[in-house]
């Protein structure tokens, strides 16, 4: 094979791993692409794969032989979401506006049955209209695009979808246009509206940024003080190496022009810009009708080997780059953070007053209203963003009386956002928790946990902790009706889950502190209540939980002894410890007692440091308008989340 032929093999786009599902969307939509263009039934249909960007849309290419004639439009596509549970598979579908395709993960072959689903959500969305704007499933966002099933009909906006649901039960021919391979599928139409994934995507993703701040600083390279004036002294030594790696190229690629016969002096400044857009991770390609594709060939191989040999500091220059770059866009966009943040606050007490959980909050479901004709990058500060729903599939009314018992969501998240009680049945929560509808409502401050820290830093919270989700759902899905095997499994496995949670989220605030402390965000009025309300519960649950401990103990059996401890502050309890242990030195306590003191007394220590510091958040909570750093409203959240849902043993104290 010529190196011409290799080369442009090279440029053929590449999916990462084959999707059937996104297959059979993509093969859905040629269909609809033939019916439109009224090409015969029998007419030759074809798509490929155009490209795949990293993070990106698949852009397809959707060809139709018209009588003899080839005719072809683009499609683009992008899957949605973490894959796991009973959730449906969600598709982002750009063809001539924005859909969203919804394969649900249980078939729906019966139209009455899929009618009642969309019913269902629609149903949610009544109880949160009008504080909180939702889009579900309607037939007509894709029946709008089949020319003759509107043929003659003549409706209002508002009559179209009740007339579209009348049509399709008086001509039922037409449903088989909502259907892959026989299965109902749902649309949404998110045409109009910008997610809070885009637009945190379009303020953290800094690879085109890295590339565009690599390609345009050429100087750098070769003049120190302009590269400390930006990345900062502390980068010298990565200047310094790179230097020496350019140095080396200097060498190498005189060599590489004269064996082409190419002269040296003309080329100087473009090979700086050779060894730039390499750095920057961009194929070089012939763009020259001077330069002979050979050339660029052995350039490219020069390169390759320099990175080969030197891949550490490639990778520390781009690593210094990028830390600017996110430095930079995080001071841009500071105010557009603090009104996200609130606007996720918002959103959170709304449903808490609205008495509804979603138990799938994620920037992918939610989507932004504000009075701008473009969001689709940023928004002007201070300006009031209100946040709307999508795909409430997993949602639940936790309004419980006397006559109305809680309803069953259907188990499901997304590993990111989700904890282990978001996929198990009510069964087996009511037999762990004392409030089942609380748990739900906090399994939505678990995901808001993950977003505010997401919108904050770009970064996921919990990376590493997600990945036992992954495991625990596949094992409780092949345990159904089997409640005991379940209760115990969970029990386990949250065990796990709160523990990696808890030493995850300690690293990552730690990591972040001055990021997130710079973060003041304006907590709006409604969600203060809700975090005085359970600052008080925790602290109830905390002081209670003292008494028990120091009640179920056995070293300490005076009343006067368990007094002293139950007042004691928590700075005091390390001094204890210590006088304990010169006791233990000096023989006056054994090593079992001395043992079990100090379990005793860290597990003290633990709950009353949680309980001071909750004292002063609900003194902060009475407070209005009540301003927080993004550091304590996080650990203030996750306090409350963890210290319900961990279920903690009664003896349980530090890892050693």
């Amino acid at each position: 094979m010529s190196q011409s032929a290799n080369k442009r093999l090279k440029h053929r786009p590449k999916s990462d791993h084959r999707n059937p599902d996104q297959e059979r969307v993509v093969e859905f939509f040629l269909n609809l692409y033939k019916i439109q263009i009224q090409a015969p039934h029998d007419a030759r249909k074809v798509f490929k794969l155009k490209e795949q960007r990293r993070g990106a849309e698949y852009t397809y290419e959707l060809r139709i032989n018209r009588y003899g004639r080839w005719l072809s439009r683009p499609m683009g596509i992008l899957p949605i979401g973490e894959e796991t549970g009973k959730k449906s598979t969600c598709f982002k579908v750009i063809y001539d506006d924005v859909l969203v395709v919804k394969i649900p993960r249980t078939p729906i072959h019966d139209f009455e049955k899929y009618i009642e689903v969309i019913g269902n959500e629609r149903k949610i969305t009544n109880t949160l209209h009008p504080d909180i704007k939702c889009i579900v499933p309607a037939v007509s966002s894709f029946l709008k695009k089949i020319p003759s099933f509107f043929e003659g009909m003549h409706w209002v906006p508002e009559e179209v979808e009740n007339k579209c649901i009348e049509r399709l039960k008086q001509f039922p021919r037409f449903q088989d246009y909502l259907k892959i391979e026989g299965k109902f599928v749902f649309f949404m139409d998110i045409s109009q509206y910008s997610f809070l994934a885009q637009i945190l995507d379009n303020i953290f993703n800094s690879g085109q940024k890295i590339k565009h701040e690599i390609v345009k600083h050429p100087d750098f390279l070769l003049k120190f003080q302009k590269f400390e004036e930006r990345y900062g002294i502390d980068n010298a030594s990565v200047w310094l190496q790179m230097n020496n790696i350019f140095q080396k190229y200097q060498i190498e690629i005189d060599s590489v022009l004269k064996t082409h016969r190419l002269d040296t002096e003309v080329y100087n400044y473009r090979r700086r810009q050779w060894f730039l857009t390499y750095l920057a991770e961009q194929e070089l390609v012939a763009d020259d009708c001077l330069i002979s594709d050979d050339f660029f060939f052995d350039l490219n191989q020069t390169l390759a080997k320099l990175r080969s040999l030197h891949g550490t500091v490639f990778r520390d220059y781009r690593n210094t780059v990028e830390a600017y770059i996110k430095k930079e866009a995080f001071k841009q966009a500071h105010l557009q953070i603090c009104e996200l943040v609130a606007a996720v606050l918002k959103l959170l007490t709304l449903l808490r007053e609205k008495k509804v959980s979603v138990r799938d909050l994620k920037p992918d479901n939610i989507f932004l209203t504000v009075n701008s004709p473009d969001i689709s990058t940023a928004f002007a500060p201070k300006q009031k963003v209100h946040l709307g729903l999508i795909d409430l599939e997993t949602s639940v009314s936790i309004h419980v009386t006397k006559l109305k018992k809680l309803e069953q969501p259907l188990p499901g998240g997304t590993p990111s956002y989700a904890t282990p009680s978001n996929f198990v049945q009510n069964i087996v929560l009511e037999k762990l928790f004392k409030d089942v509808p609380r748990i739900f409502h906090l399994q939505d401050w678990h995901a808001c946990i993950s977003m505010i820290y997401f919108t904050i830093t770009g970064e996921v919270l919990f990376s590493r902790t997600k990945n036992l989700l992954y495991n625990f759902v596949n094992v409780v899905q092949n345990m159904q009706g089997d409640t005991t095997a379940v209760l115990s499994l969970f029990k386990e496995q949250n065990r796990l889950f709160w523990k990696s949670a808890q030493i995850e989220f300690g690293a990552k605030i730690g990591k972040k502190q001055e990021l997130l402390s710079a973060i003041e965000v304006a907590v709006p009025n409604g969600a203060s209540t809700m975090f005085y309300d359970e600052a008080i519960e925790l602290k109830n649950a905390l002081d209670l939980r003292i008494k028990r401990v120091l009640n179920s103990q056995k070293i300490f059996t005076t009343h006067r002894s368990i007094g002293n401890l139950l007042d004691v502050p928590p700075e005091m309890l390390c001094h204890l410890r210590e006088k304990y242990r010169k006791a233990n030195l000096a023989g006056k306590c054994s090593s079992r007692v001395y043992k079990d003191i100090v379990i005793l007394l860290e597990k003290l220590e633990d709950l009353k440091t949680l309980s001071a510091r909750l004292e002063k958040w609900i003194g902060h909570f009475k407070g209005q308008p009540l301003t927080i750093r993004a550091d304590i409203l996080l650990e203030f959240m996750f306090s409350v989340v963890s210290d319900a849902m961990a279920l903690k043993p009664l003896n349980a104290h530090r890892d050693h």
